[in-house]
């Protein structure tokens, strides 16, 4: 998970599939402000990302281990503006 942003007081829950990690879908585009939520998996290897929001924008889904940012999914929740860590 990434580090929220001032106003950030949410987050999105997105799903993918193994192998494929640009696969991620949205399967919960918020949590009430909750920090902890239960999600049922889905059938074999699944990656999960949880990306900080607000009303507005999401924010990073974070870095691949090359360093690069995650892109967001093609059925995003809300349009993507990350910002820089402080």
């Amino acid at each position: 998970m990434t580090a929220p942003l001032a106003g950030d007081a949410d987050y999105a829950v997105y799903e993918g599939a193994m192998g494929a990690f640009t696969s991620h879908v949205p399967i919960r585009c918020d949590t009430a402000g909750a920090t902890t939520v239960t999600v049922t998996p889905g059938a074999g290897s699944r990656y999960y990302l949880v990306v900080p929001r607000n009303a507005n924008r999401e924010g990073s889904y974070g870095t691949a281990s090359s360093g690069a940012q995650r892109p967001p999914s093609l059925s995003a929740c809300l349009p993507q503006m990350p910002g820089s860590c402080p």
